[in-house]
């Protein structure tokens, strides 16, 4: 992974098995950590012939690929609205709608979505993010979709990544980073995530169906505290 702090949340109880205290994850690797075994390992990586990823975490969408860079997880999650509910193509490129600078760090849209209009923002940096949190908590919020990234343009800048040498110009190295997602996604035939064939087949085999009890129950977590009586 790009982030460090994944290691403290794969550690959470919440992200335990409940009845046997298995845990979900068995360990985060880091971006810079796999680099340097790579290197003490003797591998290099463009020698290697070519070879089909495992499945199924090989089969991946253009959606998961922007995950990385700031704004990637609203975009993907768009992508699947528009399909879902305006009745988009099977492959469309992107959601269509365009995110303007709205601030330090912030981006907004205001889009029309299943004849409803919506606003959604995207924050990287949690500085950033303090402003945006204050108007939800305080019921001032104009604006129903909100994305937020701890590092200053997404999980590409993470601590986990590589390092970046002094001299080297921050900026750009990260939007580089950024620029080159956004390249391997318009890659790929595959770029929603509700048309991933491995995440077709889970839910049609396993989970049954999106907020299905058995999905609800696998993948969503909460965090927070103890959960109160009667309450989700």
């Amino acid at each position: 992974m790009p982030c460090t702090a994944k290691k403290h949340e794969a550690a959470r109880p919440e992200l335990c098995a409940p009845e046997s205290g298995l845990p979900d994850v068995d360990v985060v690797i880091t971006v810079a950590e796999l680099a340097v075994w790579l290197k003490e390992a003797g591998i290099d990586l463009p020698s290697l012939a070519d070879e089909p990823f495992d499945a199924p975490l090989g089969r991946y969408s253009g959606a998961g690929v922007v995950f990385g860079a700031s704004g990637g997880v609203m975009e993907a999650a768009l992508r699947t609205a528009v399909a879902v509910v305006d009745g988009g193509g099977a492959f469309a490129p992107q959601s269509g709608i365009v995110f303007e600078p709205a601030g330090p760090g912030v981006s907004r849209a205001e889009f029309t979505l299943g004849g409803r209009a919506l606003a959604a923002v995207v924050v990287s940096g949690l500085a950033n993010a303090a402003p945006l949190l204050a108007a939800v908590a305080e019921g001032r919020a104009d604006f129903q979709f909100m994305e937020v990234m701890c590092c200053p343009g997404g999980c590409v800048a993470g601590g986990g990544t590589p390092k970046l040498l002094p001299g080297v110009d921050v900026a750009a190295a990260v939007a580089a980073r950024r620029a080159a997602l956004g390249r391997h996604d318009r890659e790929l035939l595959v770029r929603e995530s509700h048309q991933n064939p491995a995440v077709a087949q889970l839910y049609a085999e396993f989970l049954e169906k999106p907020l299905s009890h058995r999905s609800h129950e696998l993948l969503h977590t909460v965090y927070g505290g103890a959960v109160k009586e009667g309450r989700d």
